[in-house]
This record gives structure tokens, sequence and C-alpha cells, in this order.
């Protein structure tokens, strides 16, 4: 059989503008069409003047062995039918699935890589949304199965406002949907396993993505493996997902623990209800032992935080052991991240490095900082990549907010604007110096009467004696004549303020750099204040915290922003005032 593969641009419904394969099988009478790219297939291929040969990329290459593929599963490597036995949906308000290879040609960045082989040239599929489309989805299905079956994949999801990823069942209308997240996951791939039960027959298994509301953002799917039966679980691996839906993973109650975390609650998560605790009471639960076949440089999990009483905290920690004994409360351990706040009723990902060099435990704690506390805590889908550790510390903020968040207990909250969007600001943004580029901000329009703050934080920073020093960095852009931008570091039991800026200059660009000496771990918190007028705004870009260089200066810049210097300054002011050498 001989086939060619020919690439077109075509319109779809929408009125947007995608690449169509037309695969043609010219010894039978078949042409197959999708979405996607495609190159010239077989590799070799001769063009209608007879006088080239064209060759295609060579085929991706992996140094990892791929487990075979089964009858329902697929890593779209294969033109001639990428998306094997599973179907896409079709119909009013559905958007296709697209098979590509490389970075997308979308607005919102996508996968550089596909995950089956880790190079540009492998493939997976992708659905973007754009903020002017209307409500919509995209769905893989396998149709008519019965028995439980476990689902497994990898999936990718970034954007400012990135579409729901859901995975099920569904019969007839009713769809149950077993996974769910929404919300950017960072600029890397990330597995899915999900036990199916299905009572009855004639279900399909499906792979959703789906947006209501205005949406920007990639959903992108590859390794989808479809198997009968329940899912394996290992609970002494350190890459499976460890996700609390057999006997809890093997995670266990130190004892002497107060709080009474709940391993195997309906769900299938790691659960504490703090309602009935007082200050001061702490539970924690470790895993079993991690056995390490190799360098493990990551962690990664998802955590849910509802604390609108702001009244816990909640820590992570690492110890290392070959036979799990001497697990107390006081073990020694090493502190890996730490998180106290509201969250809302949503699940956050986070992800952090690791270090281990031999088998290791992971214990998650809870503390109760104040009494009738409110809050729920629980954790799910703990596992730990191989690959390297992609730790956001720059965020230019063209597509999210990266680590970033806003707090719940402030008057207004930091947001995502453009020069585009004809509000007070710059004229163009810091990171791509263009019009249509992104940065976080603030405007003095949206402040309460008497004036209002915003603080933005950071993720949770461990230190380390090895690394003495670090820098925090980004650009400014402001304008106000009551106000202040300010940055802190928080610490569990104090807060240091590091930088002010008490008036605003022109309005340009301008660049700040923080030596950060800090002991314990800590996270950064911008606090901008306004009071209430349209014209006034506080505009960030490019925030660069480096945890393992010193700045390159040793110094505050701009020196006015020194706090230190500051009250010198005020100092000197008052004297000359006291003596009458100043109107």
């Amino acid at each position: 059989m001989e086939g060619v593969g020919m690439g077109r641009q075509t319109w779809n419904e929408f009125g947007e503008k995608s690449s169509m394969c037309l695969l043609i099988l010219t010894d039978i009478d078949d042409i197959a069409q999708f979405v996607g790219k495609c190159s010239v297939w077989p590799r070799e291929a001769v063009p209608s003047n007879n006088t080239d040969v064209t060759t295609t990329t060579a085929p991706p290459h992996s140094t990892t062995t791929q487990e075979p593929l089964g009858i329902n599963d697929c890593d779209f490597e294969n033109m001639l039918g990428p998306f094997c036995a599973w179907m896409v949906a079709e119909g009013d308000n559905t958007k296709p699935w697209i098979w590509w290879s490389g970075p997308p040609d979308t607005v919102t960045p996508g996968p550089s890589k596909d995950h089956t082989y880790g190079t540009e040239s492998g493939h997976y599929v992708y659905v973007e949304a754009e903020l002017e489309d209307d409500p919509a989805s995209a769905t893989l299905y396998m149709p008519v199965m019965a028995n439980p079956h476990c689902l497994r994949f990898w999936y990718y999801m970034f954007g400012e406002l990135t579409p729901f990823l859901t995975a099920g069942t569904q019969k007839g209308d009713i769809n149950e949907l077993v996974f769910i997240r929404n919300g950017s996951q960072g600029d890397f791939w990330h597995p899915a396993t999900i036990d199916l039960q299905f009572e009855g027959q004639n279900f399909n298994v499906t792979i959703m993505a789906y947006w209501e509301t205005a949406s920007a953002g990639i959903v992108a799917i590859d390794d989808v493996r479809l198997h009968e039966n329940k899912c394996a679980h290992s609970p002494q691996d350190p890459e499976a997902i460890h996700d609390f839906e057999e006997n809890g993973s093997s995670f266990s109650l130190v004892d002497g623990s107060d709080l009474d975390w709940d391993t195997m609650s309906v769900g299938h998560m790691a659960r504490v209800d703090l309602h009935k605790y007082s200050a001061g009471d702490v539970g924690q639960i470790v895993s079993p032992v991690y056995l390490t076949k190799q360098t493990y440089r990551c962690y990664h999990l998802y955590y849910y935080m509802s604390d609108v009483s702001n009244s816990a905290v909640l820590r992570g920690y690492a110890r290392l052991t070959d036979d799990g004994s001497g697990v107390a409360l006081n073990m020694s351990k090493y502190s890996l991240f730490l998180h106290r706040g509201d969250e809302g009723d949503s699940w956050v990902s986070k992800r952090g490095r690791l270090g281990n060099v031999g088998n290791f435990q992971f214990i998650i704690e809870a503390e109760v900082v104040k009494n009738d506390s409110r809050a729920i805590i629980a954790i799910d889908d703990l596992y730990f990549p191989t690959d390297e550790c992609l730790v956001m510390i720059a965020c230019d903020f063209e597509h999210d907010m990266c680590s970033w968040t806003n707090t719940r207990d402030d008057d207004v909250d930091w947001q995502l604007m453009s020069p585009s969007d004809f509000v007070p600001g710059p004229p163009v943004d810091h990171s791509e110096n263009s019009v249509t580029g992104h940065y976080v901000g603030l405007l003095g329009t949206y402040m309460p009467e008497n004036g209002g703050y915003a603080n933005l934080v950071s993720e949770w920073y461990m230190t380390s004696i090895l690394i003495p020093a670090s820098c925090f960095s980004f650009w400014y852009n402001i304008a106000f004549t009551n106000g202040s931008l300010t940055v802190s570091a928080e610490r569990e039991q104090a807060w240091q303020i590091l930088w002010r800026l008490e008036s605003g200059p022109d309005p340009a660009w301008h660049y700040a750099e923080i030596p950060i000496y800090q002991e314990e771990m800590f996270r950064l918190v911008i606090t901008g204040v306004l009071a209430k007028h349209p014209d006034t705004y506080l505009a960030l870009d490019y925030i660069n915290y480096d945890q393992l260089n010193e700045c390159g200066s040793g110094t505050v810049i701009p020196a006015i922003a020194d706090v230190v210097a500051q009250g010198e300054l005020l100092i000197f002011f008052l004297c000359k005032r006291s003596t009458g050498q100043e109107q």
C-alpha cells in the first residue's frame, strides 16, 4: 500500500484558519482527512516535477522503551489513523481535536514536545479556546464499553483562562465525570489515572475539554491507554500516581497526631476537617517508603484548602529512610512546602524540587493556628516525575499569573491587563514591548471610596545554608500621587518589609532588584495601595525570583526604595524641620 499525505489550509465552521491533512491511499479508493498538520508520507515521495526527492523529518527518537499499545490505546503517532480507535465528537458547539507535533500555531503557547517521545516530531492532540469563542466542547470518546476499566492519559493545560478538562463515562445524555481539572496547570505534561465503573452496557468513555464562559488557553492530550479491569496501584513506586483510590495509597496517620486525617474518604483523597480542633493541634500522615530507582528531582501534588478563617497551615516534608522506622511527629525531616490561606473551592497544583538521593517517605502535616477553625484541607494525586524539575521562577504574565496569587482578605485583586484593554496604564507591556502584551496591574478607579490595597503573593520558598542570598527582580510602571508599592517577606511568625516606593515616578517601565536574605521558609508579598481615582494605576511585569544566585549589584535598586535608606532620609528631614532649616 502506497500513500501520500498533503497539507493545506482550510477554514472551519468557526471561521478560523486551521491545518487540514488529506491522506490518499493510492492502491485503494480511500481518502482520510483530519484536522492537523501532516508531512509527506511515506518518508520519501516523488514530487510532481519528478526531479527532486523530498524527505520528511526523521521519526521521533526516545531512549525510553515505550509500552506496547493495546487495542484501545493511542499515542497519536500513526498518520494512517491518528486517533486510533478513539472517535472525535461532531455536532453543534463542538470543536475538533487537532493532531499536531511541535509547538502549535496558536495564540496561547502549547506544548513544545509531545509526551510519548519528548521530541518536537512526536505527536499529540490539542484544542484551543480564544476569548471571542462561543461556549463549546471538544470530545474524544471510545464507544460501547462494559465492565470496570482503567483509563490513563497525559494532559497539558496552559493559558490565561484555560478550559475545563474532564474524563468519565457517558450513556445517552447522562455524563458521570470521574476526573475534573480547570485552570492553568503549568507548562508541562501531567499524568491522570482513573478507575471507571460501568453498570450495564453501552457506555462511552469520554475525554472532554469544554468552556461555558470566555476562555483563553490550550488543552492537549497524549498517550491515552484504556484497559479492562481496575487500575494497578503501586504504593511504593515514586513514579506511580498516589491517588488514594486503593487503601489510601498506603498512607498512615502518624502516632501522636491530634488531627484525624481520613485517607479512605469518599471521593478518594486524604482529607481533614479542622472545625472540631483547637489552636496548636497538629496531624501528620506519612507515605510508605518510596523505593528509588533513579533520581527524582521533583514532587507534584494537588491540594485543596478552604480556609476563609485563615486558621490553618499545610506543610510538606520528606525524610530519607530505607525501612520506614522512627516515624513520629518530631522525626527528622526536611521542609518542601508550606501553605496558608484560603484557595476557595478549587484544587491547586503544587510542584517543587525534591532533591532525594535514596529511598524516602513523604509527610503531609496540617496545623490549626486559630480556634474556631472552619478549614478543610485535602491532598490528592501525588507523584514524583524523573524529568527536569520545571519550577517557574520568572513570570511575564503573557498567559497566566504563574505561581502568583491574590489573597482573599484585601480590597481588590491584581488583574492580568494589556494596553489593548484601553484602561489607564502603560502604552506597552515590558516583556513583549507591545500593545497586545500583558502585565499584572491595579487601577485606582476600582478602589473603595477611601482607597484600598491588594496583595500579590508568591508560593512559599525554602532556604538553604548553602545559598545564603538570592535575588528578586521585577519591572514596574506606576502613576499615582497617593499610594505605595511594597515588597515584603512573610515568614510563619514574622513579616519583613524589603522594598517600598511611596511616590509614583514618570509613567515608564523601571527596573527593581532586591537582595533576599532569609533563614527560614518564606513567601514574597507585593502590596499595592491606591486612592480612588480614575487615572491612577500600578503595573508590574517580568517578575523573577532567582533562588540560586545573588543579585549582581548586591544592593537595592532603585536606592530610594531601600526601606533602611528611606528611614534615614525621613529622620534627616525631620531633624532639618526641627531646626528650622527647611520650610
